[in-house]
């Protein structure tokens, strides 16, 4: 629209200046050159598209009238319409004519320009638009049909229909507008692309009043104005889908598609019912006067559902009948089928709209659901239970009660019905025949027996000759709980005033698990204990001691347990001899238990005890790893222990191991009583070594620290330091940008660094990508200790960069440079140079006194790399004054990477001369020149 303005002001321009240099028409003319006529559609914003309407106003275009029509403001079925401003003259000539009648002929396309799918067609009314203000009529004016033709039909490529509308009583000084309305119709089903077009194609003057009419018809001047409807891709075109499914009259919609029941049963019909015309991105149209959904069953009566959801009233006619783009409204119906045979049942639903509240086009959808009719075959069930469960667990001994519970799960009655048991159970039925769905409790008799138990039921029952019949299983467990508990030793001797020691053995040796589990000792309350839970054949055994001995003695221990309500025991008994004997323990201790695994001091303590009634006396104390301790610390052997007495002496040794190896020594205690009696005794003490972990630091640097934009190469320093006094392997040292640095510059790894040891490399790196953005890396160490213990640390360091400002180079040309006065096309051709140290990106290219051609546009957003350069062409047409020059200046601006800008301009300059004719030539010929002539000169840009 923008460029068709820019050509009408041209046109005008160009007019006026041959205006003011050439005579223009003779006052005689005829009469078809007199009367003047506009073509438009009236705004569709303006009317309503169910009947059409419209007004001229004062004709302002994208106000009042449109050029062009565009398919995303109508739908279906609804009414264009189309204004015809007609102007007589107030001229003498005209004024002796009286009143004119004029024929007029259109051509309306039937068929899109793309795909086919749409047509603009009958019916096409036609008359004076009365009460237009554009109206300047004495309203005699008639506007009619007379002639209508095709020359193909609907949705046919290239078909027409063609158009003839006489307009009566047109007189001098009348502005007349007729309006005629067009419909849009669909095609079902089709995806219809491209432009329909209502096309004036000429006129003729039918009849004057005033005047002789015999002759031919006199032509009216122009003719040809189209206005198009474009896009009709984007036209609302209604659509509508059906679903319908079936469940049971008690389920809850949707349902399936297809249900199986047996006929004493009703069924549920769901209907889902969507308007589904904005699917994909399409511009929606509403459904209005929606029918209920009628249903066929064919052999079965049919019948009506109405829509109970979903309905609105968008036409505002009091009906909730209207269904919008995108809703869905749904109904559901229970019914059921009266039948003696196996049958199929296959129905289909029909549901209606229409595109318009009045004369619109009907729009159907249909769906099926299958419902399956079957009588049941004669058959039976049985549930067979003991004691009411299955499975369940019984006492052995307890009674039982088996119940079979047969039920006829076919459609036909059973006689003769009777249960057997494959165990040899009796089984009585109250009764020997049932209805279908009918169903009866049988019941045997008897006692748990212990384990794993099962029968099985099997009931047999007749229908005519077939015999049918079911089976089913259950069972239980008989429990046998038991348990046995041994103590042994069974025999054993004791020193004088020391403990006895039993094993206490606890066995469950039943089939079921035991709960509150617990042994009894009277004469060693050491050896009682709650064991608890006890599964089948789990043993449970514990060690325990009896007080100071002094006497012979024979205990006895008791287990009990219990099964639910049921309690089982058991008991057993040792005999215990006491014997005075040398006794002596040894212990040995360490301190600290710990130390570090570079070394420290532990004190070990020897405490040797005499247990027996009687002196002890200690000959000899070693160590395994110190040996004999006799004059080391405070320990010194011979020593007389008296009875329940304790001797004890310490040795300080120094400790360390690098390979943290527990350091684990024995001692021994040797030595006799009075009678001669040998005893020893010994004990260990372990010293564990802790790890010292390792600690690491790196630390990085880079230099230089600032590079300019375009890049530049600096050096990045490493340095790991061990921080601790044991040495430690450097297992990697990578960093975020440049991966694992083993083999980059300096940089070797694994390392093996010395405690409070360091090392150090350096990498050398070439950095920029014309960018400002600062370079970040982090570096990070790993190292692990000879025990494995790993330790890191990490370190950052930035890159700045310096920015770097763009330079930009335009240069203009015209050719050529010079022009006849009467005008001639000339190319400017415009180079854009990145003379600059970075690419940049055009962000604008302006010409102020010239429309530049898209190719030039484009260059607007493309990037020019350093030293490069782009170019494009403007052609532009040029009418200037003899002698004159013509000079326009371009402007272009350029962006890099940071948004700094840099800016060019470049101009050129036309001049102009006379050739040829001389301006008086056409004023002394412009009667000649102009008869039955219509201008046509123009000044413009052409791409």
């Amino acid at each position: 629209m923008k460029n068709k303005f820019h050509r009408s002001m041209r046109y005008l321009v160009v007019v006026s200046l041959l205006i003011s240099q050439l005579s223009i028409f003779s006052e005689a003319r005829a009469v078809g050159n007199s009367i003047q006529f506009t073509f438009a559609a009236a705004n569709p914003e303006t009317y309503d598209h169910t009947f059409g309407g419209g007004q001229w106003n004062s004709g302002r275009k994208n106000v009042d009238i449109l050029e062009t029509l565009e398919g995303k403001d109508f739908a279906c079925d609804e009414t264009v319409s189309y204004l015809m401003k007609v102007d007589a003259p107030d001229t003498e000539y005209v004024r002796s004519l009286g009143a004119i009648t004029l024929d007029m002929n259109y051509s309306i396309t039937m068929d899109t320009t793309g795909q086919s799918g749409v047509a603009l067609s009958d019916p096409v009314t036609v008359g004076v638009n009365v009460g237009d203000p554009a109206n300047v009529d004495n309203s005699n004016s008639v506007a009619s049909t007379v002639g209508t033709s095709q020359t193909g039909p609907m949705f046919s490529k290239g078909a027409l229909l063609l158009k003839t509308f006489r307009l009566t009583g047109v007189e001098a000084g009348e502005t007349i507008i007729y309006r005629f309305n067009v419909k849009i119709r669909c095609q079902l089903g089709s995806k219809p692309t491209g432009n329909l077009q209502v096309k004036f194609q000429d006129g003729a003057v039918a009849a004057v009043t005033l005047a002789a009419t015999s002759g031919p018809s006199v032509p009216l001047s122009g003719g040809n104005e189209t206005v198009s409807l474009k896009s009709v891709d984007a036209l609302a075109i209604p659509s509508i889908s059906l679903a319908k499914t079936v469940t049971t009259s008690a389920g809850t919609c949707p349902g399936v598609e297809s249900i199986t029941i047996d006929p004493s049963q009703s069924v549920k019909f769901c209907y889902i019912v969507t308007n589904d015309s904005n699917s994909g991105g399409q511009t929606g149209a509403a459904l209005y006067n929606m029918s209920t959904i009628a249903d066929d069953n064919g052999d079965f009566p049919g019948f009506d559902v109405p829509l109970t959801t979903g309905l609105t009233d968008i036409d505002l006619d009091g009906q909730v009948d209207d269904l919008a783009p995108g809703d869905s409204a749904s109904g559901s119906y229970i019914t059921s089928f009266a039948t003696t045979e196996n049958v199929t049942v296959i129905n289909t639903a029909t549901i209606s709209g229409y595109s318009l509240p009045v004369d619109g086009s009907l729009y159907s959808a249909t769906d099926t659901a299958q419902v399956i009719i079957t009588l049941a075959d004669p058959a039976l069930s049985l549930n067979k239970l003991t004691n009411g469960s299955d499975g369940s667990t019984l006492l052995i001994g307890a009674p039982i009660t088996w119940t079979y519970v047969v039920t006829n799960t076919g459609g036909r009655t059973l006689t003769g019905i009777y249960v057997e048991d494959n165990q040899g159970v009796l089984v009585v039925c109250p009764q020997t025949s049932l209805v279908p769905g009918e169903a009866m409790t049988c019941s045997g008799i008897g006692s748990a027996i212990a384990g794993n138990y099962a029968n099985v039921g099997t009931v047999y029952g007749s229908w005519n000759s077939t015999v049918v019949s079911a089976s089913d299983a259950s069972s239980y467990f008989g429990a046998e709980p038991k348990i046995d508990i041994q103590k042994t030793p069974d025999a054993q001797t004791v020193i004088y005033g020391q403990t006895a020691t039993f094993t206490i053995t606890v066995t469950n040796t039943g089939n079921v698990d035991l709960t509150g589990v617990a042994v009894t000792d009277a004469l060693s309350s050491d050896c009682d204990r709650i064991v608890g839970a006890l599964a089948v054949g789990a043993v449970q055994a514990y060690t325990c001691t009896s007080p100071a001995i002094t006497d012979n003695l024979i205990n006895t221990a008791e287990v009990t347990g219990s099964y639910g309500t049921t309690q089982v025991s058991d008991s057993d008994s040792a005999n215990v001899s006491v014997d005075f004997l040398p006794n002596i323990s040894l212990s040995k201790s360490a301190n600290p238990t710990s130390v570090s695994e570079l070394g420290g001091n532990v004190t070990f303590t020897f405490s040797v005890k005499n247990n027996a009634p009687e002196d002890f006396i200690l000959t000899s104390l070693t160590d395994d790893k110190f040996g004999d301790v006799n004059g080391q610390g405070t320990c010194s052997t011979p020593q007389t222990i008296a009875a329940d007495s304790t001797y004890s002496c310490t040795v300080t040794q120094a400790l360390a191991s690098l390979t943290l190896t527990p350091h684990v020594n024995v001692a021994t205690a040797e030595g006799r009583d009075p009678e001669g009696n040998t005893t020893s005794g010994s004990d260990d003490a372990t010293v564990t070594f802790v790890d010292a972990l390792p600690q690491i630091l790196l630390s990085k640097s880079a230099t230089p620290s600032v590079l300019p934009e375009s890049g530049g190469e600096s050096t990045f320093s490493f340095t790991v330091t061990n921080q601790t006094a044991e040495p430690f392997n450097l297992t990697s040292l990578t960093d975020d940008k440049f991966g694992d640095l083993n083999g980059k510059g300096t940089c070797v790894v694994p390392q093996m660094i010395a405690g409070l040891g360091s090392y150090s490399c350096t990498y050398a790196v070439t950095l920029g990508d014309w960018t400002t953005t600062p370079f970040d890396n982090t570096a990070t160490a790993t190292a692990a200790d000879n025990e494995g213990n790993q330790v890191s640390d990490s370190d950052s360091f930035r890159i700045t960069f310096t920015d770097l400002l763009p330079q930009v180079g335009l240069t203009k040309t015209a050719t050529p440079n010079a022009i006849s006065g009467v005008g001639d096309y000339v190319d400017y051709t415009f180079t854009i140079s990145n003379t600059g140290p970075e690419a940049v990106l055009i962000t604008s290219l302006i010409d102020p006194l010239i429309v530049l051609s898209p190719n030039c546009l484009a260059l607007v957003g493309q990037t020019i790399a350093i030293g490069g350069a782009l170019q494009c062409v403007t052609n532009a047409y040029l009418v200037i004054g003899a002698g004159a020059t013509f000079t326009n200046t371009a402007t272009v601006v350029v962006a890099d990477n940071e948004s700094n800008a840099a800016t060019a301009s470049a101009s050129a300059t036309v001049t102009s001369f006379w050739f040829g004719r001389s301006p008086g030539f056409w004023k002394n010929h412009s009667e000649s020149w102009m008869s039955g002539y219509t201008p046509s000169m123009n000044i413009q840009s052409v791409f």
